[in-house]
């Protein structure tokens, strides 16, 4: 990891099981400038570091496999380029509203479940004034409650901004009874009392958008289920 931290970027074309372990070496590493990290799912592990260590951009998110009419592959060009991106339910219609309210703010994506597994360490970042930006696979609704309500009584959710709740794709049991994960995030909308939207484009999908953390990001969700995401363009990091 010391010697990634000498490029200008780490790129983790894959998630990064065993991603905890590097943990202490990034707490106390030197880093040549600040490495742009992209990366996602378990790479949440770093994305909560980079924070940590204010090493600068980070983008939730990894390669796309076209560069032709791909979300993935716009939304990555469109940071890298420091362009101006927009999302709103217009383009994504399987989006919803949970709870109509706006925010301006930076943004901090994260798989849910490896975040809430940093609480407790030094590794997990302050996200007051924060966007706070989840998705996760393979959880169970009642996991996915449980990790929110893990940060919430550490006090780490304590003066988000909003809520962007992406892909939660598990499969259901037949003889499953309880609430829905939108059920659960919209619950825990009211109680963090910010705008939230789910079915986001972005984790554990095909196709998903790429993140930009730490980027300032314009959310506004409206009571008729209309919304719209927007991000402007930072300092360019490709030509």
């Amino acid at each position: 990891m010391a010697r990634a931290l000498q490029h200008e970027i780490v790129w983790a074309f894959r998630g990064g099981y065993g991603a905890v372990h590097l943990v202490p070496d990034l707490l106390r590493a030197q880093a040549a400038g600040q490495p742009l990290l992209i990366g996602y799912s378990d790479i949440t592990v770093l994305h909560a570091c980079w924070r940590v260590r204010d090493w600068g951009p980070a983008f939730y998110g990894t390669l796309a496999e076209s560069l032709t009419d791909a979300r993935q592959a716009a939304s990555l060009l469109a940071a890298l380029k420091g362009e101006a991106y927009d999302c709103s339910s217009e383009i994504e219609a399987a989006a919803r509203v949970l709870r109509p309210g706006t925010a301006a703010a930076p943004l901090f994506a994260a798989c849910l479940v490896v975040l809430a597994n940093l609480c407790g360490t030094a590794a997990f970042p302050d996200l007051r004034g924060n966007i706070l930006a989840i998705e996760d696979i393979d959880e169970r609704p009642y996991a996915i409650d449980f990790a929110l309500h893990q940060m919430w009584l550490a006090g780490k959710l304590d003066g988000i901004a909003g809520l962007l709740c992406g892909s939660f794709h598990h499969q259901v049991a037949a003889d499953y009874g309880g609430p829905t994960v939108d059920e659960i995030l919209a619950g825990w909308a009211e109680r963090l009392g910010v705008p939230a939207i789910c079915r986001l484009p972005f984790g554990h999908m095909d196709d998903p958008m790429v993140l930009p953390a730490g980027l300032p990001v314009e959310m506004a969700a409206h009571a008729d289920g209309s919304w719209r995401l927007h991000w402007s363009g930072g300092q360019p990091l490709v030509r």
